[in-house]
C-alpha cells in the first residue's frame, strides 16, 4: 500500500509538470508591420479610396481561400488537398482539381500581401508553383479516346484562361495598395512574387498548347484531315466548350466590372468635389465602360471566351479609373524608405531580439525542469528502497525472537537490497512509474 501511494505521488508530479512545461514554450507576440501602421508617402489619396472597391474582392477571395497560410491549421488544409487528389485516378481530373487548388492559393497569396505577411504570402507561392508543376505532369500523362482526351484538354485551356485573368488581377490589387508602403526590399519581393506566379501559369499554358498540338496530329492522321480542317474543328469545340465552362464566369465577372464602375463613380465625385484633378480618372472610366459594352455583346453573341476576357479587362480599367492611376504613372511612385519606417522595423527588430532570449530562458527552464524530474524520480526510488529495507529489518527481527541481533548485518543487507531494486522486479516498476 505504501508503495502505491508513492506511485501515484510521482505519478501526479510527472502530469502537473507536463502541464507547466507546454505553457512555457508560447511564443511571444512580435508586432507585424501592416498597411494600417504605416503612413504612405507619395501615394495620390485615391489609392487609400480603393479599399471601398477591395472590400468586396476580399471577401469574395477569402470564401474562395478559406485556410490562410498564416493559420497553424494551414498544413492540414493542405495536406487535405492533397489526400484529396490521391484518390483522384484520371489524370485530367487530378489536373482540373489541381488547377482550382491553384487558384485557391493565389486568393490565400493576395490576403496575406494586403496584410504585409510576406513570409506566409511565400508560402502560399510556393504552394501554388508546386500544384502547377505537379498538374503539367498530369497534362503530359493524359490519355484516352480521342473525344476524351480533346475535352478534357479544351477544359483544363478554360481553366488556365480563367486564372491567367484571377493573377492579373491580383497583380494589379497588390500593386495599387501596397505600392507606396512597401519598402523597396519588401516590393522587390512582392514583384517577384508575382513574376513567379504569372511563370508558373505561362508555363502549364505551354503544356496544353503542346498537348492540343500532339491530339491534332493525331486526329489528322486518323481522320485524313488538313490542318484547316483540323483547326476549324478545334476551333468549334473550344467554343462549344467555353460555353459550358466559362458561362457563369463571364456573368459574375461582368457584374464585378459594373460594381466597380459603379464605386469608380462614387470615388470620382468625391475627389471631384474635393478640387482634385478627375480627367484622366474620367477618360480611364469611360474606357472601362466601352469595354464592358464589348464584353457584354460578345456574351450575347455566345462568345463567352471573349466576353470573359473582355469583362476582366473592363473591371480592371475600372479599379485604374478610381485609383486616378495609370500603371506607367503607378509604377514611377517611389518606394518607401524613410526614417520613421527605419525606426519602426528596429523596434521590430528589438522585439524579435527580445523574443529569441525568452526562448533561450525557455529552453533552460526546461533543462531545469528535468533536472528537477530525474532528482524526484531518486527521491521516490528511494524512499521505496527504504520501504523495502524496512520490511526485509521486520523479518530477520521476527526471526531473532525480537532480539536486534541482525543490526550486525545492516549494511550486507542495504547492498542486497539495492541489488534487488536495481534487478528486474524492482526495476520494471520503476520503469512503469516513469512513463
Amino acid at each position: 500500500m505504501k508503495r502505491q501511494n508513492l506511485m501515484k505521488l510521482f505519478a501526479l508530479l510527472v502530469a502537473a509538470m507536463y502541464m507547466v512545461v507546454p505553457a512555457a514554450f508560447a511564443e511571444v507576440a512580435v508586432p507585424m508591420l501592416t498597411n494600417t501602421a504605416v503612413t504612405t508617402i507619395a501615394v495620390d489619396d485615391m489609392v487609400a479610396d480603393l479599399n471601398d472597391i477591395a472590400l468586396e474582392s476580399d471577401e469574395a477571395d477569402s470564401a474562395e481561400a478559406g485556410m490562410t497560410p498564416d493559420s497553424p491549421f494551414y498544413g492540414l488544409d493542405v495536406a487535405m488537398d492533397n489526400i484529396g487528389l490521391m484518390f483522384t485516378f484520371n489524370k485530367a481530373k487530378k489536373a482540373e482539381k489541381k488547377l482550382e487548388i491553384a487558384n485557391e492559393r493565389l486568393k490565400e497569396a493576395k490576403m496575406m500581401a494586403v496584410a504585409n505577411n510576406l513570409k506566409a504570402m511565400e508560402k502560399a507561392k510556393i504552394q501554388h508553383d508546386a500544384i502547377l508543376l505537379s498538374a503539367e505532369e498530369d497534362i503530359e500523362a493524359m490519355n484516352g479516346n480521342e473525344t476524351e482526351a480533346i475535352m478534357s484538354n479544351i477544359r483544363i485551356k478554360s481553366m488556365l484562361k480563367v486564372h491567367n485573368q484571377e493573377v492579373a488581377d491580383v497583380e494589379q490589387e497588390l500593386t495599387l495598395r501596397v505600392r507606396g508602403r512597401f519598402t523597396v526590399e519588401q516590393q522587390g519581393t512582392l514583384d517577384a512574387f508575382i513574376e513567379s506566379m504569372k511563370g508558373s501559369s505561362n508555363s502549364v499554358e505551354v503544356k496544353v498548347q503542346n498537348k492540343e498540338e500532339k491530339i491534332k496530329a493525331v486526329v489528322k492522321r486518323t481522320r485524313n484531315l488538313s490542318d484547316e480542317e483540323v483547326d476549324a474543328e478545334f476551333e468549334n469545340m473550344d467554343r462549344a466548350a467555353a460555353q459550358e465552362h466559362l458561362g457563369d464566369k463571364a456573368v459574375d465577372v461582368i457584374g464585378q466590372a459594373k460594381k466597380s464602375l459603379e464605386s469608380s463613380d462614387a470615388l470620382i465625385a468625391k475627389k471631384q468635389a474635393e478640387g482634385k484633378e478627375v480627367s484622366y480618372a474620367n477618360d480611364q472610366r469611360a474606357e472601362a465602360e466601352a469595354i464592358l459594352s464589348e464584353a457584354e455583346a460578345a456574351l450575347a453573341d455566345g462568345n463567352v471566351e471573349l466576353a470573359t476576357e473582355l469583362a476582366f479587362k473592363a473591371k480592371r480599367m475600372a479599379v485604374y479609373a478610381a485609383s486616378g492611376f495609370s500603371v506607367e504613372k503607378l509604377m514611377n511612385t517611389p518606394m518607401r524608405d524613410d526614417a520613421e519606417f527605419m525606426e519602426m522595423r528596429e523596434q521590430v527588430r528589438e522585439r524579435m531580439e527580445e523574443r529569441v532570449q525568452v526562448r533561450e530562458n525557455i529552453n533552460e527552464a526546461n533543462g531545469s525542469m528535468i533536472q528537477v524530474r530525474e532528482e524526484i524520480r531518486e527521491q521516490i526510488q528511494e524512499r521505496i528502497d527504504a520501504g523495502l529495507n524496512g520490511s526485509e529489518n521486520g523479518s530477520s527481527s521476527e526471526d531473532s525472537d525480537g532480539t536486534n541481533e541482525t543490526s550486525g548485518n545492516d549494511s550486507s543487507l542495504n547492498t542486497s537490497v539495492t541489488g534487488a531494486v536495481g534487478g528486474s522486479s524492482v526495476g520494471n516498476s520503476g520503469n512503469v512509474i516513469a512513463e
